[in-house]
């Protein structure tokens, strides 16, 4: 239990790599509209498989190539910077999926600009248990 929150009290959209498209978006649409949700969190970890994965390279197979098309902004964007490229890729994932849901749904765009909704990026530490809030 990470948040400390009963059966039914959150609605939760997963996907490796914690990647927004059109489905999570709608996804995330239809709680903000039909079921009240008021609060977005994208919640990345660390040794993240999917984003291992991209920043290893090599031959993917199947759809796991859209996967892996999602997150190589995001290890483009740390490939330089110091410290352990999976976990500044896994956090930079966040931050740019959280930028991906304030300009790719109108619908959400608008109840964030008018304070019905609220966003939020956080990283759960598999081995502590922690979640820490960008």
């Amino acid at each position: 239990m990470i948040f400390d929150c009963g059966l039914g009290d959150l609605f939760i959209t997963r996907v490796a790599g914690n990647i927004i498209n059109g489905e999570i978006l709608g996804s995330l649409e239809y709680a903000a509209e039909h079921l009240g949700v008021q609060q977005i969190v994208v919640l990345g970890h660390n040794r993240c498989g999917a984003v291992s994965a991209t920043v290893g390279g090599g031959t993917v197979h199947g759809n796991i190539g859209s996967l892996v098309r999602a997150i190589l902004r995001a290890v483009t964007k740390t490939q330089n910077a110091p410290g352990d490229l999976v976990d500044n890729t896994a956090r930079e994932n966040v931050e740019l999926n959280l930028q991906k849901i304030k300009t790719q749904s109108h619908v959400l765009e608008e109840m964030i600009r008018e304070g019905k909704m609220q966003t939020a990026g956080a990283y759960y530490n598999l081995d502590t248990g922690e979640v820490e809030f960008l």
